[in-house]
């Protein structure tokens, strides 16, 4: 367990102190994975939850945006829910996206309140997901390149502020 522990890495411990409780996506040698840190009653309720996971892709004052929305179904009165969003400006990002195009899971690592490993689960990542995966990076490096041409400048960060303001998980 102890390599399991090794993966919350000090920059992802310090995001979840300052974000709290969620799920960050990170690229790894076995793909795209989320890592998630919740309370321990959560860690334990998602051994056996069904995980909805669904990849959007929007275009907001001319930036791309791709935001991951999971639902996990730990408790049928109120689900898990959480949001994660891919920055094509990064490169670590699209390593995620070329790692989706090809993968067949979808890992969640769960950490509890204590950032000590607790247990993984996984969804499997169907051909319609790295089809479709394969459409937003085709999108999505299109509006990149018309930006370059005319010179538009993107703050992704402002984007992805304003969309979470506007559109708050439900």
């Amino acid at each position: 367990m102890g390599s399991m522990d090794e993966l919350m890495t000090g920059d992802l411990k310090e995001t979840f102190k300052k974000i709290g409780y969620g799920g960050i996506p990170e690229w790894t040698n076995t793909g795209c994975a989320f890592f998630c840190y919740m309370d321990d009653r959560t860690c334990r309720q998602v051994k056996s939850a069904v995980h909805d996971v669904k990849l959007e892709y929007y275009e907001i004052d001319n930036c791309v945006l791709i935001r991951f929305n999971v639902v996990v179904y730990d408790r049928l009165d109120d689900p898990l829910r959480f949001d994660a969003f891919i920055n094509m400006g990064n490169k670590n990002h699209n390593y995620m996206l070329d790692a989706l195009m090809v993968q067949e899971w979808l890992i969640f690592h769960w950490y509890g309140e204590d950032f000590i490993y607790k247990r993984s689960t996984g969804i499997r990542w169907k051909e319609e997901n790295r089809n479709w995966v394969k459409e937003i990076v085709r999108r999505g490096r299109e509006c990149i390149e018309k930006n370059r041409r005319d010179g538009v400048r993107i703050d992704f960060d402002r984007v992805k502020d304003k969309f979470m303001r506007e559109n708050p998980l439900g």
